[in-house]
């Protein structure tokens, strides 16, 4: 199972809300430390994202396309181009956020 993992920079509604600190550290981190075992991809505009995810072993980190910036593009687009560019077929695909720290491995 692969693991997909959209992370603005910035969130429209809530300031600074991935990089909020949960459990003492950044809520995106708290997220990609709980999937270390995963094979875990990053769709992000965030230069600091971009760096500091070359730190975990099973993480691909990328920048967004330019065309699916902003606050209207759908997560599904984000997918498709996510698919795409990997050319995954006949795998599990498991969309997450980093807002959803309580979330169990196991649900998974």
């Amino acid at each position: 199972m692969k693991i997909f993992v959209p992370i603005k920079h910035n969130s429209q509604r809530v300031k600074n809300k991935n990089f909020r600190i949960f459990n003492e550290i950044p809520l995106w981190k708290n997220l990609i430390e709980k999937l270390i075992d995963f094979e875990v991809y990053i769709d992000t505009d965030s230069d600091i994202i971009l760096k500091e995810a070359s730190n975990y072993n099973n993480v691909i980190a990328y920048n967004r396309e330019a065309s699916l910036l902003g606050h209207k593009t759908s997560v599904v687009d984000l997918i498709k181009f996510f698919v795409n560019k990997f050319n995954i077929e006949n795998e599990i695909i498991c969309q997450v956020h980093v807002t959803s720290p309580f979330l169990d491995i196991e649900h998974l």
